[in-house]
């Protein structure tokens, strides 16, 4: 059996564990939204990062197995006063899980949309701006050509039991974030990008928490 009958076998298990959404694991809910410092209106430097855990049903899994509060990473940069852009590695099709790859999101459509009660956490990092655009570029640049990028089902597997996997231009969210900024020397990492989770960018000391709370709440500021 060959790498990509193996890939292609574990991403037809996640299709059927991700073809259905559901309610918040366990009931969760987030009581309490706040913004911390200056929050994030205005503020127009930086790269962020956004993390959430959603109600599809690999996101319950993903939940349940490792007990981390977010399961999905996104990141993004604010391009005018209520104008964002949001890049990940996820799901093209709202109601399908398969095909996935490199997406721009949207807090207020598509899957974002359905999952506006969703826990959230925003985080930012502080750059020179020569960096964010450089960041910035190579991010639009990649979307233009997101063809030639595929979504990492395998290495979702993998990662889970703290194992590398690496395959050209393939990757789930939180390893592609991970790279992406240890390529550009914006953070250090305490582990290989192909091991890390959404969750682990929390522990990140150059991260810097502006908002805690429903992912509605956020949306909802952010375009206000």
């Amino acid at each position: 059996m060959t790498r990509e009958n193996v890939h292609d076998m574990f991403g037809m298990a996640l299709r059927e564990t991700w073809f259905f959404a559901g309610s918040m694991p366990n009931g969760t809910k987030v009581n309490s939204e706040r913004f911390r410092g200056k929050g994030v209106r205005g503020m127009q430097e930086g790269v962020y990062i956004l993390l959430i855990r959603s109600n599809t049903l690999f996101s319950r899994f993903a939940y349940v197995m490792t007990g981390d509060p977010y399961t999905h990473a996104s990141i993004g940069f604010a391009v005018g006063e209520d104008e964002w852009e949001w890049y990940s590695f996820a799901r093209k099709h709202e109601r399908i899980p398969l095909p996935a790859g490199f997406v721009k999101e949207n807090l207020k459509v598509g899957v974002m949309k359905k999952n506006q009660e969703a826990p959230c956490a925003l985080y930012r990092i502080q750059v020179e701006s020569k960096v964010r655009r450089k960041l910035q570029k190579r991010l639009r640049r990649m979307y233009k050509q997101k063809d030639r990028y595929r979504y990492n089902c395998l290495g979702t597997f993998f990662c889970y039991f703290e194992k590398r996997y690496h395959r050209e231009n393939y990757y789930f969210c939180s390893q592609f974030i991970a790279e992406i900024l240890e390529t550009h020397q914006i953070v250090q990492l305490s582990k290989e990008p192909s091991v890390f989770k959404p969750d682990d960018f929390r522990w990140i000391p150059d991260l810097n928490l502006c908002y805690e709370g429903h992912l509605g709440g956020l949306a909802g500021s952010l375009q206000a």
